[in-house]
């Protein structure tokens, strides 16, 4: 994304493996994280909610909240609020605003 923020898919965001089996999501190391990695930092994802990601990211947000499944869609929500409290350095007390 152009304001920087945009997080990484293709490879670990932890340890730069490039080609992963995609696993979890760190928003503080900035994106996918492989198996290796995490037990260290992030979480476990829904099986789809990357190539979710992958459609919120590319501009069709409509498409991939109703073509993916409700795990996905709250993965997807996870993903936005983890990561705008990463980078504000607070928790949101008003997320259900937000999302």
């Amino acid at each position: 994304a152009l304001e920087g923020f945009e997080p990484l898919l293709l490879e670990c965001a932890r340890c730069g493996n490039a080609g992963i089996d995609r696993r979890g999501f760190s928003p503080g190391e900035g994106g996918a994280i492989c198996e290796n990695c995490i037990s260290v930092t992030g979480w476990r994802v829904e099986p789809g909610t990357f190539e979710a990601l992958e459609a919120v990211l590319g501009g069709r947000v409509a498409s991939a909240l109703r073509e993916s499944s409700a795990a996905v869609g709250a993965e997807l929500e996870r993903f936005a609020l983890a990561t705008f409290e990463y980078h504000f350095e607070r928790r949101l007390r008003s997320s259900a605003l937000l999302l």
